[in-house]
């Protein structure tokens, strides 16, 4: 009898706990859904008002061209209906047919024009990110410590990445200026001149060049093998033709015939059109003020729509400037160097065999925790002092940029070489001395 009873008291609050969760779940389901009806309800405003950070609205832009709108059509409305002066109606829907495809048509082009220039900058960053990966992982792979030559190649394939995006930028915003605040951190005084030398060659392609330069002297080095230095050319052309496509979107621009027929007609057809909506309201109603009020608002929202969508279009149609709907190629950049920073400065895991067991290993791969420690010395992923401080420019200037402390940046190979002379001479006179 007991057994029975409990188990009908356990029933029971199961029966509660259940009615309890179902309450749980209505309450958290009807704050779910009225949590994204506000929410759509905000963005709905924030897009209609151009209420997003850095972003300004469509229609101020043509905010001048609608209000001439206004007067003209209460002009047509009293040539309308007081002068009894009727237009025909009907050729207008034909024109409102044609204008409306050949803006649309010129829609679909600027978009296709803005969306290639931001997956060529997507290339773009595939290209840096894999080009500074395959140089940090080979620094790894190379256990001991390295020479200075190495360190500063390293260090040289880091700057030089951050220097080729933002000189892609400047070239495109601004070509006639090469020194910019922008590249500064990235580049020393004497690179300055050589990138300025006019010479026929774009700086992102010298920057390039500078590239494979510290590439190729690394492979001559051993730290990276033939093969590797063969993979390494897919990310450099990745970066020469995405140079090249984006210059061909910010020079090759949409003919002009065709941006100066859509404009004008755009214009002849919200500024006459009054006169076909006044005609056709006058057919129907016989009240002036009754006209005018629709004729108003039915050429108002003509001209919001005709025009809102042609400037649009030519807001589109050059994605590559610094307006604030042009692609955002600052945050862009800010975001690769910070990718950068993190690949060049943050340690790795320990390698298998490299300062811990292989038995060690198994035991945390199971779950089990790690006992040994593994050496911060050691190459095999811990850099003791990538500790991402300021590093020195030539003659121990800082400048200012937070790069890693594998090598300190600015020298190029000859110049690392002559750098390392002193210290091959010493070693070769200490020996001669023993």
């Amino acid at each position: 009898m007991s057994a029975v009873l409990k188990a009908g008291a356990d029933d029971r609050i199961r029966a509660t706990y259940e009615v309890e969760d179902l309450d749980a779940t209505f309450v958290m389901w009807f704050g779910r859904r009225m949590s994204m009806a506000w929410s759509g309800f905000a963005r709905l405003c924030s897009e209609v008002f151009a209420l997003e950070f850095g972003s300004t609205s469509v229609f101020f832009e043509v905010g001048v061209s609608i209000s001439l709108v206004l007067p003209l059509t209460v002009f047509c409305t009293w040539v309308t209906v007081t002068k009894q002066y009727t237009f025909g109606w009907e050729i207008y829907s034909y024109i409102s047919f044609l204008l409306a495809f050949l803006l649309v048509f010129r829609l679909q082009t600027a978009y296709a024009r803005y969306w290639e220039a931001r997956t060529i900058l997507a290339e773009v960053k595939t290209s840096i990110v894999s080009i500074g990966l395959l140089a940090v992982t080979q620094y790894h792979r190379h256990y001991g410590d390295p020479g200075d030559d190495v360190k500063l190649c390293v260090e040289g394939v880091h700057r030089y990445l951050c220097l080729f995006y933002f000189s892609l930028v400047n070239q495109l915003r601004d070509p006639g200026e090469v020194r910019q605040q922008n590249i500064e951190h990235y580049i020393t005084e004497s690179e300055m001149k050589l990138l300025q030398r006019k010479a026929g060659v774009d700086p992102p392609i010298k920057v390039v060049k500078w590239i494979g330069a510290q590439l190729c002297h690394m492979e001559s080095m051993g730290y990276i093998s033939p093969l590797q230095l063969h993979e390494t050319n897919e990310g450099l052309e990745g970066m020469i033709e995405a140079f090249v496509g984006l210059e061909k979107i910010k020079h090759c621009k949409v003919p002009f015939t065709i941006r100066q027929f859509c404009t004008c007609l755009t214009l002849f057809f919200v500024y006459t059109s009054p006169f076909a909506i006044a005609t056709g309201f006058a057919q129907t109603y016989t009240e002036f003020n009754n006209i005018l009020g629709r004729t108003l608002l039915s050429a108002f929202l003509s001209g919001v729509f005709y025009l809102s969508i042609n400037a649009t279009s030519r807001t589109l149609e050059d994605p590559c400037g610094d307006d604030p709907h042009d692609l955002d190629m600052d945050t862009l950049g800010r975001d690769i160097v910070s990718e950068l920073m993190g690949m060049f400065t943050d340690p790795i895991p320990t390698v298998v065999s490299v300062g811990v067991g292989t038995n060690t290993m198994k035991g945390v791969l199971d779950g089990r925790p790690m006992t040994a420690t593994p050496d911060q010395s050691s190459r095999g992923g811990q850099i003791s002092n990538a500790d991402g401080m300021a590093t020195n420019m030539q003659g121990g200037a800082s400048n200012g940029m937070l790069l890693s402390k594998i090598a300190a940046p600015g020298l190029t190979p000859e110049e690392s070489q002559t750098r390392m002379a002193p210290h091959v001479s010493s070693r070769g006179s200490t020996r001669m001395s023993m």
